[in-house]
């Protein structure tokens, strides 16, 4: 058996990864048919042919392949990885796609030239640099922000990602002359070993960029401010300039900081409704969104219906509230009554958007009930990699009711490759 393979992501891009399900980018790759994060949705549709991309912590590819396919050959990608093993898959897997337009460098950016250490704990997608040697460590090399930046000869960028497990204070130090004379939209991770980094904001700040947070559903970058509450899910924030941010405006992809607008006072579901217009002004899509939000979370600490925290589950998901929408799915499950109390659930969003359009059946208790339940799979963990074998009897429920998704399925046959005896039991 190849020690590889070549995965197809939803763009067309080829992604060449280890087949093997102990490690993070296969498993979660075969699961999902793409990564779990929300964000490369969004960089996939804000990036046009012609743009300029860096990918920082580039690993195995998955974000430098999507922007490669959404810049195209008149545009350039440059991606940053220090890690031999994973670099050089990554190397495979340009040349598979012939993506002459991006560039792979083997060194790790940080604020300072010279040599460190890569640590990755058996997990690519999770190395950390440190200053000396030890077991399970590769010796790297060192540049920074604006060393490439004259190196490469950078012109203004579109685009860039930083994703480097802990190092992005440390990037920030090195690209002071950069960030000052460049102006790119910047996503930044803010969770480094199960922590926030929420610092981050006030040294972006510092640098003239306002930080922004991704609402999921409609696409759309919003104010973020120090102190503001983030969801225990949520991964990454985006950083920018003003004169990025009104670019990004003008297309329908970011709130401004200083956008004021009423919401509307019609119904929860309305208000819903019209925050996936795409004809609406941002501000105002943003506004319904969170309007109706507020009102189903209302709705459902006075009177928790299926009705009621189902269409809580899927609005706040739409807006980037995880832990809430998982909360209500989590709510609903165990205060389960009966399927003929759910039939007469009255109007309500279902738990997942695929559902709005998938007929019920015979019985729609079953219908409402495989909905909740897939929306509580995708919710509870950022794929079933982390679950572990409890999340069999979940996969299998999902199965035998009927409704379950592509994905559901390639969710329950990794689980039952991974832990066969818990299939079995």
């Amino acid at each position: 058996m190849e020690a590889h393979v070549a995965l197809a992501l939803p763009d067309g891009a080829r992604i060449v990864v280890p087949r093997a399900l102990h490690f993070i980018t296969p498993y979660v790759l075969e699961e999902q048919g793409d990564w779990f994060e929300q964000d490369i949705h969004f960089v996939r549709r804000i990036l046009r042919p012609g743009d300029l991309a860096v990918d920082i912590g580039a690993n195995h590819g998955v974000y430098t392949l999507s922007m490669a396919q959404a810049v195209g050959p008149t545009g350039r990608v440059w991606a940053f990885e220090p890690g031999k093993g994973v670099r050089q898959l990554l190397q495979e897997s340009v040349a598979l796609n012939a993506f002459a337009h991006v560039k792979v460098l083997a060194e790790a950016v940080s604020n300072r030239e010279g040599q460190a250490w890569l640590s990755s704990s058996g997990h690519s997608e999770l190395g950390t640099l440190s200053e000396g040697p030890a077991a399970a460590r590769e010796p790297v090399t060192l540049t920074t922000l604006d060393s490439a930046m004259e190196a490469e000869g950078w012109p203004d960028l579109a685009f860039m990602k930083v994703d480097a497990e802990g190092e992005e204070a440390n990037i920030l130090r090195g690209g002071q002359r950069f960030f000052s004379e460049r102006a790119p939209l910047v996503m930044y991770e803010v969770r480094a070993d199960g922590k926030f980094s929420v610092e981050l904001v006030d040294q972006f700040a510092a640098l003239g960029y306002d930080s922004f947070k991704l609402v999921p559903e409609p696409g759309l970058l919003v104010p973020f401010r120090r102190g503001d509450a983030l969801d225990a899910f949520a991964l990454n924030l985006y950083a920018c300039k003003p004169e990025r941010a009104a670019l990004l405006a003008a297309v329908g992809r970011l709130v401004p900081d200083d956008a004021d607008e009423a919401a509307s006072s019609s119904a929860a579901l309305d208000l819903y409704a019209r925050s996936q217009n795409a004809l609406q002004r941002p501000a105002q899509r943003w506004a319904d969104l969170q309007r109706s939000l507020a009102l189903l979370t209302e709705a459902a600490s006075q009177a928790p219906t299926p009705a009621h925290l189902s269409s809580l589950a899927r609005v706040a998901a739409a807006a980037g509230e995880r832990v809430a929408a998982l909360t209500a799915l989590t709510t609903l499950l165990q205060g389960w009554a009966s399927p003929q109390a759910l039939a007469a659930a009255g109007p309500h969003l279902p738990a997942l958007p695929r559902f709005d359009i998938r007929p019920a059946g015979v019985d729609a208790a079953v219908w409402f009930l495989a909905a909740v339940l897939e929306a509580h799979e995708q919710m509870s963990a950022h794929s079933s990699f982390y679950a572990g074998p409890p999340a069999l009897q979940r996969l299998e429920m999902i199965h035998r009711l009927g409704h379950g998704s592509p994905e559901m399925q390639r969710r329950l046959r990794l689980m039952r490759m991974r832990f066969p005896a818990a299939g079995a039991a």
